[in-house]
């Protein structure tokens, strides 16, 4: 999976996120004034919306909350005997 972001575009909460998740990926990281970075991120998503997360297969915008779905239930809280 790779996770596409340029600084200031909210691409550091998503790559927490995958963090918190367990789920790999790799990052693409460009620069807002990089002209060239920005053709190859419309062919990845054309509205050349960020950060975008994508497979080979699949890419789209990221919202922030699909890779936390995937994360198990937190252990209860200590002292709660559950």
């Amino acid at each position: 999976m790779e996770l596409h972001g340029c600084r200031g575009c909210g691409s550091t909460a998503v790559e927490a996120l995958l963090e918190m998740a367990g789920m790999p990926y790799r990052r693409q990281v460009f620069e807002w004034d990089d002209r060239d970075a920005w053709d190859r991120l419309r062919g990845i998503n054309p509205l050349a919306q960020v950060p975008t997360l994508g497979r080979r297969d699949h890419r789209h915008r990221v919202g922030g909350h699909r890779p936390v779905d995937r994360r198990p239930a937190p252990a209860p809280a200590a002292g709660r005997g559950e």
